[in-house]
């Protein structure tokens, strides 16, 4: 409170995130990982992009790159996407977590116990990719509860194959910029 009885500002929360430890603990995803990685990652980026949406926090994504790709485009809200293009991934994040400010608002996600014990040493918090992966895919379940719904409210469904596969086609199609 600021002493006047006015509710205290809410936090603006940034997340940095190691892209392919989070796509490996995400099992509908990392599923893609040996047949399209391209399309592993565009849908972690899109899981996140609603993430990032409903809890209006700031996601950056780290992703090895190798020094021949192409750049990718990212267009998704609320996200900001690194290919490192030669450095590691692991060192990237920790120079972020170093430069970052305020320390925190930032949350570091990531597996890497290396990058965990060194992101916590600049007072910047971690989370392991694992468990934030849980929290990401509980957030985009419907409640359970149907009758906290005010009334006319539809009620949510769980996303099928099929859903995924129009989201991703949608995704794409942005992405190359057609409409």
């Amino acid at each position: 409170m600021d002493g006047k009885g006015s509710r205290p500002e809410k936090k603006t929360r940034c997340f940095l995130v190691d892209g392919y430890n989070l796509i490996h603990a995400i099992p509908s995803v990392a599923r893609f990982v040996g047949i399209d990685l391209e399309r592993a990652r565009e849908l972690l980026l899109l899981k996140l992009s609603a993430y990032a949406i409903r809890n209006q926090v700031k996601i950056t994504v780290v992703f090895d790159g190798q020094a021949q790709e192409p750049p990718t485009q990212n267009t998704q809200p609320g996200l900001t996407v690194i290919f490192t293009r030669g450095e590691k991934a692991d060192q990237k994040i920790k120079d972020l977590a170093r430069k970052i400010s305020p320390k925190k608002d930032w949350l570091v996600i990531t597996s890497d116990f290396d990058i965990r014990f060194q992101v916590d040493g600049f007072g910047v918090k971690s989370r392991s990719a694992r468990e934030f992966a849980a929290e990401l895919e509980a957030s985009s379940r419907p409640k359970k509860n149907p009758t906290t719904r005010p009334p006319g409210q539809v009620e949510e469904k769980k996303m099928t194959r099929k859903d995924l596969d129009w989201a991703y086609q949608v995704f794409l199609k942005n992405k190359k910029g057609q409409k």
